[in-house]
């Protein structure tokens, strides 16, 4: 026997024992009928003991209700519940009712909602069990629990076996409808699962391993379009990941490591050609040579800041609305009427420290900068498409000061232009 199944049939043992050595204490009876208290001195049971050991029929009652809400009644023998009990609501209803052999659920058991319908029903089989040299015998759901609806309609469907979840686990929404099925294996998600919407259409499906997902798994939209694909390792994303939108474009895509984005990320257009190139970190831009591209064509490269959103156009109603910004594609509303659409396009984040961009192809390079947050700050460099140096100086809050230099194509020096700046403008002498 496991430790876990052994510390789970001690936790069964000791519930069922509170059912019944709970109940204990009301008075020093030996023979005869007695009764039991709470501890806010409302009659909690009654009954007959026999040599200090509850037997024969007892009736039990909800606290504070002056015995006068019945929780319970059945047989006791040799102080355990024996052969048939019932268990009920405040209000008079049904809540359990079902047979005990020496204190242990036995058989067919069922559960009720206070209006009367069923909760639950699942069959209890009573075995000897021993651990660290003590036997013991525990009443464990045994085969398939169905859980229910108010309204009768199927909830969970779940196999057992030695009181804990062992094979398929199937659950429904109220429509109906396949919401989730998985396997376990000593109360552990273990094994293949699925997932579906309300409107029937996939969800997920992976796999676990004692209750971690391993492995690949897929994620949908509820148009059943792919949404998200990548693999788990104990329970962290692992490898490359691919997000797409709600009709099915490839948004972004990257590596993960122990579950957080690790190295550069790409970040597409509708078309399919890339936006940005990133450096990505818990959501966020990091250091390292981020690349911007127009067309498929680098257009800058170097530090960026902030957080990568896509741009999403909101529909209410079939009318088209604001746009808005999110990080990953986002569901629809139905109820509210509302939809969101990707646009193909991302923000584009601020630049921050060294900067370099590029003339249309991305092969010259048209300017070498400074950023911060966005603002050009510090020494600059601008190109002729031919590669030859067209200005030079220095920026201070995204105005020229200093001594700057600009140049003619052929190489000789602008003294129109050329001298020393202050606020972004030439002084005179």
């Amino acid at each position: 026997m496991t430790w876990k199944k052994a510390v789970a049939l001690c936790a069964v043992w000791a519930f069922l024992a509170a059912c019944s050595s709970g109940q204990k204490g009301g008075g020093s009876v030996k023979d005869g009928p007695t009764k039991e208290f709470w501890d806010d001195k409302s009659l909690k049971g009654a009954g007959n003991v026999k040599d200090g050991q509850k037997t024969g029929k007892w009736t039990l009652y909800h606290m504070a209700s002056g015995g006068k809400l019945k929780l319970g009644e059945g047989e006791y023998k040799d102080d355990k519940q024996e052969g048939k009990w019932t268990f009920y609501h405040k209000n008079g209803q049904v809540s359990t009712l079902g047979e005990f052999e020496e204190g242990q659920k036995k058989g067919k058991w069922q559960g009720f909602y206070d209006n009367g319908d069923p909760e639950w029903e699942a069959t209890y089989v009573v075995k000897e069990k021993e651990e660290s040299g003590f036997k013991m015998k525990i009443g464990g759901i045994e085969g398939l629990k169905t859980t229910f609806y108010k309204g009768k309609k199927v909830w969970k469907e779940e196999e057992y076996k030695d009181g804990l979840k062992d094979g398929k686990s199937q659950e429904y929404f109220e429509n109906g409808k396949l919401k989730e099925i998985t396997q376990y294996k000593e109360d552990e998600k273990d094994g293949g699962s699925m997932e579906w919407f309300d409107n029937g259409a996939k969800k997920a499906e992976g796999a676990y391993a004692k209750k971690e997902r391993m492995g690949a798994w897929r994620f949908f939209h509820d148009n059943g379009q792919l949404a998200v694909d990548g693999a788990f390792t104990a329970n962290k994303q692992d490898g490359l990941w691919r997000f797409n939108s709600r009709d099915g474009q490839l948004m972004k895509d990257g590596r993960y490591k122990e579950g957080k984005e690790d190295g550069p990320w790409s970040f597409y257009e509708a078309t399919g050609q890339k936006q940005m190139d990133l450096f990505v970190a818990g959501g966020m831009v990091v250091e390292g040579v981020n690349k911007v591209y127009e067309n498929g064509a680098l257009t800058g490269e170097g530090g960026l800041s902030g957080l990568p959103k896509a741009i999403f156009q909101t529909i209410k109603n079939g009318t088209p609305g604001a746009e808005i910004e999110a990080g990953d594609a986002l569901p629809d509303d139905p109820r509210a009427g509302l939809s969101y659409r990707w646009t193909g396009k991302w923000k584009m984040l601020k630049k921050n420290g060294k900067w370099s961009d590029y003339y249309p192809g991305g092969f010259a390079k048209k300017t070498e900068a400074v950023y911060m947050m966005d603002k050009l700050n510090g020494k600059y460099k601008e190109y002729y498409q031919t590669g030859q140096v067209k200005a030079e100086g220095e920026y201070l809050n995204a105005k020229k000061n200093g001594k700057w230099t600009f140049y003619n194509q052929d190489g000789s020096v602008d003294k129109d232009q050329s001298g020393s700046y202050m606020m972004d403008k030439k002084a005179k002498f």
